[in-house]
């Protein structure tokens, strides 16, 4: 009796061909460009939308900021953050972290076009940085000077702007996050900064259109 099982022919191809692989490879790209495209299309309004908040919070600030303030504050955006930077000399004194009567006047303008506009942005994060060099008095290094100069932002924009607390958070950086050399004055200066950042988050102002 002949066995009924029998062996492939040497000339069977048992692998996929090179020509099956290269279009399910194809096949696999077009797809993730379909849903590359579907996403930036869906994405788009979202990017507008933030753009447009961002550009009309810069006005109304640039407006609102008394002209003997203005040159000590700049506004730049990333992406969907938007910073207000402040020189450390128009809010603090050197190596303090109590704010100056100037820096009382431009906060309480700050915080009442945010407190008007409190809808446009997701959250308010409150940076401090210093320079590299060491504390004399006051504060063990800058690490905690940098910190306390954030949280006393934080405090002002709470208590005297009644911006809600679940909107804020201090961060303070110490000299780890410079924008400048620290070998030059000009150039330390400008690392002794505040920066006030507006977060425009996508999930949040767009929904289910867009990604967090």
């Amino acid at each position: 009796m002949k066995s009924l099982l029998t062996l492939p022919d040497s000339d069977v191809q048992v692998w996929p061909s090179y020509t099956d692989v290269a279009m399910n490879v194809i096949l696999i790209l077009l797809l993730y460009l379909f849903t590359q495209i579907v996403f930036a299309s869906q994405s788009m309004p979202c990017q507008q939308e933030i753009r447009q908040r961002m550009l009309a919070m810069r006005q109304v600030v640039e407006k609102a900021i008394p002209a003997s303030l203005s040159a000590n504050v700049s506004i730049t955006e990333d992406g969907n953050l938007q910073r207000f930077t402040f020189a450390d000399r128009v809010l603090f004194d050197s190596g303090e972290a109590a704010l100056k009567p100037s820096g009382t006047e431009i906060l309480r303008t700050i915080g009442e076009v945010f407190k008007t506009r409190v809808g446009s942005f997701s959250q308010i994060q409150i940076e401090g940085h210093t320079d590299d060099r060491p504390i004399q008095l006051g504060f063990p290094s800058n690490w905690e000077l940098s910190s306390a100069r954030a949280t006393s932002v934080v405090r002002f924009l709470q208590d005297t702007s009644g911006l809600s607390p679940d909107l804020l958070s201090a961060n303070g950086y110490s000299q780890y996050k410079p924008v400048d050399t620290n070998l030059t004055d000009a150039g330390r200066a400008r690392n002794r900064r505040i920066e006030i950042v507006l977060v425009y988050s996508t999930a949040r102002i767009c929904g289910s259109a867009a990604t967090p």
